[in-house]
């Protein structure tokens, strides 16, 4: 241990340490890229995030219809008591890609209620009336009693 008078000169020292081991990231601004290295940027981005879901033992459905699937599956593989207990309303996630006229299409995580009532309600934005409408639903007993409206911002 070092004893000094005055401490500011170990300090200085300590943090041009710390700041002289500090790795530098090369970083490029989005807007410089070309088209080929943002689409291999966005395939790294997504193949890193299927991975970190893989390890979490879960698989992000691509649409509805195999997020739908996917519930019915698990249903059927229930059995009779598990089938009777109280009917609840579960979320389950699935990409659902945004269009709107004379923009980019965007890929977004969204959730879909289902119960053990095998009601469902898939929600779906109508982008001429900008609502929140059902894709599909069979009863209105799962639909949803709160949602939240998340700001999905397109390129044009």
């Amino acid at each position: 241990m070092k004893y000094m008078v005055d401490n500011s000169s170990f300090f200085e020292h300590l943090s041009r340490k710390a700041f002289m081991s500090l790795q530098p990231e090369p970083y490029l601004d989005s807007s410089l890229l070309s088209s080929d290295q943002r689409k291999v940027k966005w395939l790294q981005r997504k193949f890193k995030k299927q991975q970190k879901l893989e390890r979490r033992g879960k698989k992000i459905p691509s649409s509805p219809r195999e997020a739908l699937q996917q519930v019915n599956q698990n249903m059927l593989n229930l059995g009779p008591g598990e089938m009777r207990r109280a009917s609840q309303c579960e979320g389950q996630l699935f990409k659902q890609r945004i269009r709107m006229d004379g923009c980019l299409s965007k890929v977004v995580i969204n959730r879909f209620c289902h119960g053990t009532c095998m009601s469902y309600y898939i929600p779906r934005l109508k982008p001429r009336r900008l609502k929140l409408k059902a894709m599909f639903q069979s009863c209105s007993a799962c639909q949803p009693s709160e949602y939240d409206t998340v700001e999905v911002r397109t390129k044009i």
